[in-house]
C-alpha cells in the first residue's frame, strides 16, 4: 500500500512492472513480506496499489511514477515467451525496448535513481569477452528476436547509468519456474499433459540441460539485488541443479505414475538459447550472500501439486 505524502503524492519504496504476471506477482508478495510500500504497473489489472498502463505510453508512465515517487523500479513487463515473441517480433521490440526506455526516463524524471532490469540467459549466447573491458555482445550473434531485445534491454540501462548517474542492475535469471508460471513453458506444459494422461512431447533428445531457477528463489535474489545500491551490472540466477529436458520429463512421470514420454521435432524452436553458456550465480553469492532452496526436485513435486489442486 502506497503512503501519501505532501502535495498529494503516493510514495512507495518500489514500482514493479509486470506486476500482474508471474514472476511480478511472486516478487511483489516477498518485497510486501519484507515490509515494503510496493505499487504495479500492468496492462492487465488495476486497483489501489495497480495502474493498469502500457509501458509504452511514454506520458502514462511518466505521471505515474511522478505521483509514486518510487525509492527503486523493477522492470519485469515484456513479452516472457520466446515463441509468443518470434511470431510478433515488432510487438516484442516495442514493448521491450521503447518501454524500456520510457521507463527509465520516467525513472530519471522522478528522481528515482535504482532502475533494476530483468533479462534472461539467453543473452549469454550472444555474448563475447573483453579482457579487461568485461562483455560486449556481438551484433551478428543474434539469432532471435527474444535474445535481441533482452540485450536491447541491457543496453538501454547501462546507457541511462553512464549518462545520468543512474543505479542500474540487470538479472539474467535461467528458466524460472513455479505456480503460476507460463503455459508455454516446458514443465508446466509436461505437467499439463500428465494430469490429462497424455504423453510428455520432448523437442529433440531432450539432452538439452538448464539451471532451472525457482521463482521464489528469484524472488529473494531480486529483493537482495534492489536492497544494495552498490549492485551494479548484470548478475546470472540459477537453480542448483543442472537438468536436462529428459531428466525433467522423468521427474514428472515420478509423481505422476502411468506418464509416457515421446519425442518430435519443432522447427519453431530454431534460434532459442542453445544452453552453451550455462549461467553462474557465484557474482551474486560471493556480493549478496544469496544462494537457491528450491531443488528441482522439491520444486517440481510443488509444482504437481499447486497444479492439481488448480485442477479441482
Amino acid at each position: 500500500m502506497a503512503r501519501r505524502g505532501v502535495w498529494g503524492l503516493l510514495l512507495v519504496d518500489v514500482v514493479v512492472t509486470g506486476g500482474a504476471g508471474f514472476v511480478g506477482s511472486h516478487l511483489i508478495n516477498a518485497l510486501v513480506a519484507a515490509g515494503r510500500e510496493v505499487a504495479s504497473i500492468d496492462t492487465r489489472h488495476s486497483g489501489d496499489d495497480g495502474y493498469r498502463v502500457d509501458i509504452r505510453d511514454r506520458d502514462a508512465v511518466c505521471a505515474v511514477l511522478e505521483r509514486l515517487q518510487p525509492k527503486a523500479v523493477a522492470h519485469l513487463a515484456g513479452i516472457a515467451d520466446a515463441r509468443i515473441a518470434r511470431e510478433v517480433p515488432a510487438d516484442t521490440v516495442e514493448i521491450g525496448v521503447s518501454g524500456t526506455v520510457n521507463l527509465l526516463e520516467a525513472a530519471r524524471r522522478a528522481g528515482c535513481r535504482r532502475f533494476l532490469v530483468i533479462s534472461s540467459v539467453w543473452v549469454h549466447d550472444s555474448i563475447r569477452a573483453c579482457p579487461g573491458h568485461g562483455e560486449a555482445f556481438e551484433a551478428d550473434a543474434f539469432d532471435h528476436v527474444y535474445t535481441m531485445t533482452m540485450a536491447m534491454k541491457e543496453i538501454a540501462a547501462s546507457c541511462w547509468s553512464r549518462l545520468y548517474g543512474m543505479d542500474c542492475a540487470v538479472v539474467r535469471p535461467a528458466p524460472i519456474y513455479g505456480p503460476g508460471m507460463w503455459p508455454g513453458l516446458v514443465l508446466a506444459n509436461f505437467v499439463r499433459a500428465a494430469l490429462a494422461g497424455e504423453p510428455l512431447s520432448i523437442n529433440g533428445t531432450g539432452a538439452a540441460a538448464r539451471r532451472f531457477v525457482h521463482v521464489t528463489d528469484l524472488a529473494d535474489a531480486i529483493l537482495r539485488i534492489l536492497d544494495a545500491p552498490e549492485a551494479t551490472g548484470a548478475y546470472d540466477v540459477a537453480g542448483p541443479d543442472l537438468v536436462s529436458v529428459r531428466q525433467l520429463a522423468d521427474l514428472v512421470c515420478a509423481e505422476i505414475p502411468g506418464t509416457t514420454i515421446t519425442h518430435l521435432t519443432d522447427e519453431r524452436r530454431t534460434g532459442e538459447f542453445t544452453g552453451d553458456n550455462l549461467p553462474d550465480s557465484g557474482r551474486l553469492g560471493r556480493e549478496l550472500g544469496w544462494a537457491p532452496r528450491v531443488s528441482i526436485g522439491d520444486g517440481v513435486r510443488q509444482y504437481v501439486s499447486w497444479a492439481s489442486a488448480c485442477r479441482g
